[in-house]
């Protein structure tokens, strides 16, 4: 038979208790003789090999050969815990005669060679457990001596040693360290005579030929002057005593993990994403662009006292430090107060719960309108279904604090005051500038709402926000803007259009740039079928609210791009991934069938 196993032994426990107890071996063999069993005590050291028929016997599972198990017999088992060893050993004999000019014994010829095979492998088993020249060694004799490799084994079980060239065990060399004793006889060299009678160690070192700094080390009180010995300056030995790495980075003004960067939990916290223009007036990007309670740049509401208060553009060179774009509010009408809000999604805001956490904004101020109150508010109720509006009640013009919706509150602390100047600056909110707000373990959402506190202003005064930011720290961190890609795709989770990043979505735009386009298919004689499947570019937030435009026409049909037809269009298959537009069948004329039609949509997940 084939033999392509390799294994040569199998080693196991004996589990000890009540039997039987019987142990497998993979490799085949002939006879039941072609095995070695052995026991070995892990604690004593000590071996036992066992007898067939006395204290084991061996069942073949197959025809020979083949491999079977070892069940041990008789009153005298291994004890729990040994290490049974199951060795292929088979006889050094041959075994096989052929008959001159006779039939070619294939059968016979195969068993020799099994069996020829299992006695390589018993040679191989013992050379491996054997001390042995390494490959590399040419096996010539270095220095009258031949060079063996034990690798990781150890040699045990030593007698003590009786001529020079023997090896000795540990507790031999042990006790002769031990026993050695110095020969008060012994005669000393000179130099020895003079560093003995040395009467102190000043003398002893000279006498050693250590210099000036050597002796001051020696004899140095403690560590730091030893340290000054050496040359250490008083910064490094002070740094040697700092407690902590807290102490330490304080002593060196070095900045924390928490300062170096950490993720700002407001999307389009730098104004960079615009999806709907960058625009917001009373007239764009449609009537009524800037009434309460609306979108203006990605992420951020517009809540005012009344519509068309205050007007929004978007600036990329009036910025902070870091920061790459901002919001410029333009007051419409004086003495009314308005206010930007953003709010996160629970996915980031419930791993916050009981985290330390500070917010900052930067801002400038041009005119009459100076004064700014930021309020920290958490939403309590279903998690990412937040009451809009926001505010419910101003509370007057001034700064006093507005009614929240019901499941809104501020944390604890309540509003933050800044006032801005004619130079862009960061404030930094540490509950009050002076420890780091708490996360509130019943937030499920959260906002930050930057709302006007001046006791009037007029008409024609600006205020420029930018680098608005939450994080978890507990001290100040500079504004890490992200890529322009990374916002988009942020914000994408919530909005998204197959209009170009900054074209607002409408009705009959004039152009099919990004459009969903597909070539009619008929579904049956004289009728038309058209099919936009629409794959998101990211997954949003939760199933989006979808809207069709017709990018030639005043309606939500799909356009022809070649004529004035137009098919209306049904949304099916809306998910969080993606939707399908249909539209039809339809009754189209065989030239109509043949045209390219196109349809825009967008797909709102905001709160």
């Amino acid at each position: 038979m084939t033999i392509s196993n390799q294994t040569r032994r199998v080693i196991t426990v004996y589990p000890g208790g009540a039997g039987p107890h019987i142990f497998s071996f993979d490799f085949p063999i002939f006879d039941e003789g072609d095995l070695l069993v052995v026991t070995l005590n892990p604690t004593t050291g000590v071996e036992s090999t066992k007898t067939l028929g006395v204290h084991y016997q061996v069942t073949l599972s197959g025809a020979v050969p083949s491999a079977g198990f070892v069940q041990f017999i008789g009153g005298s088992p291994p004890a729990a815990g040994d290490l049974v060893s199951i060795i292929l050993d088979p006889p050094e004999v041959q075994e096989t005669a052929f008959t001159n000019k006779g039939r070619f014994p294939s059968a016979a010829v195969e068993t020799a060679l099994d069996k020829l095979l299992n006695l390589v492998k018993r040679a191989q088993d013992l050379a491996s457990r054997s001390l042995r020249q390494s490959d590399g060694s040419s096996g010539a004799m270095i220095g009258g001596l031949t060079l063996w490799n034990a690798q990781s084994g150890r040699l045990t079980n030593l007698s003590p040693p009786t001529a020079s060239s023997d090896a000795a065990t540990k507790s031999y060399v042990d006790a002769e360290v031990a026993a050695a004793t110095l020969d008060p006889t012994t005669t000393v060299s000179p130099y020895a005579v003079t560093l003995l009678d040395d009467a102190d160690a000043a003398a002893a070192q000279a006498t050693l030929g250590a210099l000036a700094t050597g002796s001051d080390l020696f004899e140095s009180a403690n560590v730091n002057a030893a340290m000054g010995v050496l040359g250490y300056s008083t910064f490094m030995r002070d740094m040697r005593t700092m407690a902590d790495a807290a102490a330490a980075r304080v002593y060196v003004n070095a900045p924390s993990a928490h300062q170096v960067y950490r993720r700002n939990h407001i999307v389009n916290g730098d104004f960079q994403v615009w999806q709907h223009g960058t625009t917001f007036n009373s007239t764009t990007p449609v009537g009524g662009g800037n009434n309460n309670n609306v979108y203006f740049a990605d992420q951020w509401i517009l809540q005012s006292q009344g519509h068309d208060r205050v007007d929004i553009t978007r600036s990329r060179t009036d910025v902070g430090a870091g920061a790459k774009a901002s919001a410029v509010f333009n007051v419409q009408v004086g003495n009314t107060r308005f206010a930007a809000i953003n709010i996160i999604e629970s996915v980031d805001v419930i791993p916050l719960r009981g985290k330390e956490c500070s917010f900052s904004v930067q801002m400038r101020a041009a005119g009459s309108l100076t004064d700014f109150s930021v309020f920290p508010i958490y939403w309590t109720g279903t998690a990412d279904a937040p009451t809009r509006p926001i505010i419910t009640g101003w509370g007057g013009v001034y700064n006093e604090t507005p009614t929240w919706a019901a499941g809104w509150a501020a944390v604890s602390g309540g509003a933050i005051n800044l006032t801005a100047t004619s130079t862009m600056q960061k404030f930094d909110f540490l509950n009050g500038a002076v420890t780091a707000f708490e996360m509130p373990d019943t937030a499920n959402n959260f906002a930050l709402v930057i709302i006007t506190a001046d006791p009037a202003f007029t008409a024609g005064a600006t205020a420029t926000l930018t680098g608005v930011q939450l994080v978890e720290s507990p001290t100040h961190v500079d504004f890490p803007s992200k890529s322009l890609d990374e916002e988009i795709a942020l914000c994408e989770r919530f909005y998204q259009k197959t209009f170009e990043l900054e074209v607002p979505p409408a009705q009959n735009i004039g152009n099919v740039r990004g459009a969903l386009i597909c070539k009619a298919r008929t579904a049956d004689i004289g009728n038309l079928t058209l099919e936009f499947p629409w794959r998101f570019t990211r997954r949003m937030r939760t199933t989006p609210a979808v809207t069709s435009y017709n990018p030639q026409g005043l309606d939500s049909a799909a356009d022809s791009i070649d004529s004035a037809d137009t098919s209306a269009v049904t949304i099916v298959g809306e998910g969080d991934s993606g939707v399908t537009i249909i539209s039809g069948p339809t009754a189209k004329t065989a030239l109509e069938q043949t045209e390219g039609y196109a349809v825009h949509a967008s797909a709102d997940a905001r709160f």
